[in-house]
C-alpha cells in the first residue's frame, strides 16, 4: 500500500503535532544512546514558543509532511541558515529535529522532507549543510549517508567524576 503525502510549510496550527514529534524523537536518541543529554523540563515547556519564533523566523524553514488521506501529521523537519564568520564557509545550513512517524518510514518521506529544506536553502547562497545525530542512532546513520553527509567531528560527553578517576590513576 503506498503512502499519499504532502510536505508543506509548518504553520501555529502544526505547532502541537510538530511539539509532540519533537518528543517523540527525544525518546528515540535516548533508546538509542543513554548517553544523549534529556530536555529540561523548561525546554519541554519552551518548545511550543520555539517552534513559533521558527516558523515566523525568516532564517528557518520548518516543514511538515501531512498524510493526504487523512490530514494527519506524519513527519516534519527544521533547518536554518547558520552566519558564522570565524569559519569558511561563512554561511551555512543546519538540519535540525527530523522525524517520520515508524509506520511511514521508508517511504521516501525523510528525502522529501529533507528535499525542501534543501529547496530553502539554494537561494540562500548555501551550499554546504550540517546537522548532527546520535551514535546508535542507525535509523538516521542510514539515512544521512544515502544523502551524501559525512562525519567531519565527534562530540563526546563523559561524567566529571570518571574524568577525575582516570586523571587520579595516572602515576607521576
Amino acid at each position: 500500500m503506498s503512502l499519499h503525502f504532502l510536505i508543506r510549510t509548518a504553520t501555529e496550527k502544526d505547532i502541537d503535532s510538530i511539539v509532540a514529534m519533537r518528543l517523540q524523537l527525544q525518546e528515540h536518541l535516548l533508546a538509542s544512546n543513554s548517553n544523549v543529554w534529556q530536555l529540561s523540563t523548561k525546554r519541554i515547556a519552551a518548545l511550543p514558543m520555539f517552534y513559533k519564533s521558527a516558523i515566523e523566523d525568516q532564517h528557518c524553514h520548518l516543514v511538515i509532511a501531512e498524510n493526504e488521506k487523512s490530514g494527519a501529521i506524519i513527519g516534519m523537519g527544521s533547518g536554518k541558515i547558520i552566519e558564522h564568520e570565524e569559519y569558511l564557509p561563512n554561511k551555512s545550513g543546519k538540519i535540525d529535529d527530523v522525524w517520520v512517524e515508524p509506520k511511514c518510514r521508508k517511504k521516501g518521506l525523510c528525502k522529501k522532507i529533507i528535499y525542501e529544506l534543501v529547496k530553502f536553502f539554494e537561494p540562500n547562497g548555501i551550499d554546504t549543510i550540517v546537522l548532527d545525530y546520535a551514535n546508535g542512532n542507525h535509523e538516521a546513520e542510514a539515512v544521512w549517508r544515502s544523502l551524501g553527509f559525512h562525519e567531519v567531528l565527534t562530540i563526546s560527553t563523559a561524567k566529571l567524576d570518571e574524568v577525575q578517576l582516570q586523571c587520579r590513576s595516572v602515576r607521576t
